[in-house]
């Protein structure tokens, strides 16, 4: 089996990163600089420390790396390669427990919530199913293979002082991410997709790496469907209409359980699109600039444009007499309802004119007209041409 599939095999299962040790130094302090936050109480995790399991490991044999911080790790040699597991974390955060374990070491109290930041940052997951899951992926790659000991390494203990410990964050730092968290929002309230994608590439910069783990499509998920809401509840409060949120929300949560990597979203720049699509649909709310009534109404149509459309069942919607709505609606539109009806099916019509090669008669009825000719000769009042010479010239 080749390397690549089997560490994509394990990761798959546990859901945590998996990869292949490197010969390299660079590799070493990116690992300590990632995960190490206490180098002077984590020493199994000092680029020191890895460098040496690294050229110690030989037999077949599950070396279990606990560190004093309740962060795990395995490391297990597989046809040639050093594969590491993790790193992990057994249980849910807990402040009590955390807070004694500081305690011991000698690390005070203010430093409590850099700890809680770096260890939310890992995935749960029991050693025991880490280990099962491995022995089996070896087992199935290798059926022949040798047992694997298994070797737990104790932490090393020593005491930290209090200006060693990594700032992950600062009461600056957190007071300044939210100011421009509300700054992203406000820019999508207003409707300026490109002022909100240049705050929110500022705002990706600045985050840092321990948020949601960057080897774990499950938290990339979880982070994508945290700015999802964040989005549509700020396109709500604009006026967007729930048919369009429902529209955009279905969308993009299926694109984004359709990815197996985190690279695969971030390539596909799944964020960007999102913030575009709500953006631009507030854009347009406000470039309209209709009363919440019309609002409705001009909802309602866009929703039912292939039925037949009541003046009394859109007045009903807008909560508004027929009259009225007629006269309110004509004011903000600048459209009759009838023209504006026969304005959204032509539009809608005219794309797929353009864009398929669907029969007109098909594509009348699509948009609401059973009569072919008549949807003619409402089309060529719109568009001063036929559906077939629309196509054709175009």
């Amino acid at each position: 089996m080749h390397i690549g599939f089997f560490t994509g095999f394990i990761s798959k299962f546990l859901g945590v990163p998996v990869s292949t040790m490197k010969d390299d130094e660079e590799y070493f302090l990116r690992f300590e600089s990632e995960n190490c936050l206490l180098p002077g109480i984590q020493q199994e995790f000092t680029a020191e420390a890895m460098k040496l399991f690294f050229h110690s490991i030989h037999k077949p044999c599950f070396y279990e790396l606990r560190s004093i911080l309740e962060i795990n790790v395995l490391i297990f040699p597989y046809d040639g390669e050093i594969v590491l597991v993790g790193p992990y974390v057994e249980k849910e955060w807990d402040e009590k427990n955390a807070s004694a374990v500081l305690a011991q070491q000698g690390v005070p109290i203010t430093q409590l919530m850099q700890y809680q930041y770096y260890y939310s940052a890992y995935r749960i997951c029991m050693h025991s199913t880490v280990m099962r899951i491995c022995i089996a992926a070896i087992h199935a790659a290798s059926p022949g293979a040798e047992l694997y000991e298994h070797q737990p390494i104790s932490p090393l203990k020593k005491k930290t002082a209090a200006n060693e410990v990594k700032e992950l964050l600062s009461f600056e730092s957190i007071s300044a991410r939210y100011a421009t968290e509300n700054e992203f929002l406000m820019h999508v309230k207003a409707g300026r997709p490109e002022e909100a994608l240049e705050v929110y590439e500022r705002l990706s910069h600045n985050r840092n790496s321990y948020i949601f783990s960057h080897h774990d499509i499950r938290y990339a998920i979880a982070a994508n469907s945290s700015l999802r809401t964040l989005l549509r509840k700020t396109a709500e409060e604009a006026g967007v209409s729930p048919s369009v949120l429902d529209y955009l929300s279905g969308m993009y949560a299926q694109k984004s359980l359709s990815f197996q990597t985190r690279d695969q979203m971030q390539k596909e720049n799944l964020s960007t699109e999102m913030i575009y699509g709500y953006t631009k649909a507030v854009n347009e709310v406000l470039r309209e600039n209709y009363s919440r009534p019309i609002r409705k109404a001009a909802d309602y149509i866009k929703m039912n444009l292939g039925s037949s459309l009541l003046l009394t069942e859109i007045a009903k919607v807008a909560g508004l007499a027929p009259n009225y709505l007629s006269h309110a609606f004509k004011t903000d539109t600048g459209f009759t309802v009838t023209q504006y009806i026969a304005k959204k099916r032509c539009e809608i019509a005219a794309e797929l004119l353009l864009s398929t090669e669907l029969a007109v008669n098909d594509i009348s009825v699509y948009v609401g007209y059973d009569d072919s000719n008549y949807f003619t000769k409402v089309f060529k009042n719109h568009y001063d041409l036929t559906p077939t010479k629309f196509r054709q010239k175009r």
